[in-house]
């Protein structure tokens, strides 16, 4: 899943502007502007401006009012284009400065929600089929120089060719003389069938391979961008159960991504051993909630009713990892 696909399923909700760009952002309507005035977008003078660039205050304490600026003027048949691009964006200028925000289209409040999005991606990687040896040795292709591979094996190719007579070629293929009893125009016919449905079949499998290829590569891009918030306390407990998940399914994932996630994991427990002992990535002692109450109640028993204290010889480590 590319950028593109991903940020089909938020919008922005524009307040100071800043963070959202005019132009490439859906912040306006059901798709990005540029897709919906590629005429207007094509003589903007700067297609990267964000919203904030394009709104101008004539005083102080006055309101924001409009400012896109073009390279040069629209032509005759331009104008209406023109026209429909100021009306819509005099319909949508931002009612306050506050701080943009996304607005997440998959929950009913629209704000993103971590932990379901983890557990979104922990379903996604435990669909994934188990890597075989084809998979590793496509992998390992691809990371070599193909060029110089490609034109060696044209020429041997070629050489071989050369070497070896038309006439051959055509006995070979027919060293019985078939035929010769065959309709030429059911023979072709046939023929053709067949290679269209080799052809689609080929297309339908290469196409599979290069979907569940692309599904590898994104939850390893989720993987390393969750990691990257593993400073934040209350993201660790959904960090360390996400990483945790794809180890244990790391025979889903090629050669290269297994050695990423073995080593994301690592650092995982180290992490975890670290909090524990008074040493956290702040360097404070920022033992999560969840790591609290499991420290508390390990040397707890419960009982059958589920009391702490009561009878019974089940500890709460059982429950609490």
């Amino acid at each position: 899943m590319g950028w593109e696909e991903f940020s089909k399923n938020f919008l922005f909700e524009v307040g100071a502007g800043d963070r959202v760009k005019l132009w490439t952002d859906q912040w306006c309507g059901d798709s990005p502007l540029k897709l919906i005035f590629l005429s207007v977008y094509e003589i903007a003078s700067n297609k990267e401006a964000s919203v904030a660039s394009s709104l101008d205050r004539l005083g102080i304490g006055e309101r924001r009012s409009w400012g896109v600026r073009f390279i040069q003027r629209p032509n005759d048949w331009e104008m209406g284009g023109v026209e429909e691009f100021l009306c819509t964006l005099a319909s949508n200028l931002p009612p306050n400065e506050n701080g943009d925000r996304l607005r997440w289209k998959l929950t009913k409040n629209e704000d993103f929600d971590f932990s379901k999005t983890a557990g979104r991606i922990k379903e996604a990687t435990a669909n994934l089929p188990v890597v075989t040896e084809d998979d590793d040795r496509d992998e390992a292709a691809a990371l070599q120089d193909e060029t110089e591979s490609t034109d060696e094996d044209g020429a041997m190719k070629q050489d071989v060719l050369v070497g070896v007579p038309a006439e051959e070629h055509l006995e070979e293929s027919d060293p019985f003389g078939l035929d010769a009893m065959l309709s030429t125009v059911v023979k072709k016919g046939f023929m053709k069938g067949k290679k269209d449905a080799t052809a689609k079949i080929n297309v339908e499998v290469e196409e599979n391979k290069r979907f569940i290829k692309s599904q590898r590569e994104a939850l390893i891009t989720c993987l390393e961008i969750a990691a990257r918030r593993y400073k934040t306390p209350w993201c660790q407990t959904v960090i360390d159960i996400l990483v945790k998940h794809a180890f244990d399914n790391v025979a889903r994932f090629t050669t290269r991504q297994r050695d990423a996630i073995e080593k994301l994991w690592a650092s995982i427990r180290e992490q975890q051993t670290r909090r524990k002992q008074g040493k956290s990535v702040n360097g404070k002692l920022d033992v999560n909630g969840f790591e609290w109450l499991q420290q508390k109640y390990s040397t707890k028993k419960i009982s059958i009713r589920h009391s702490v204290g009561g009878s019974g010889d089940r500890r709460a480590q059982q429950w609490l990892g």
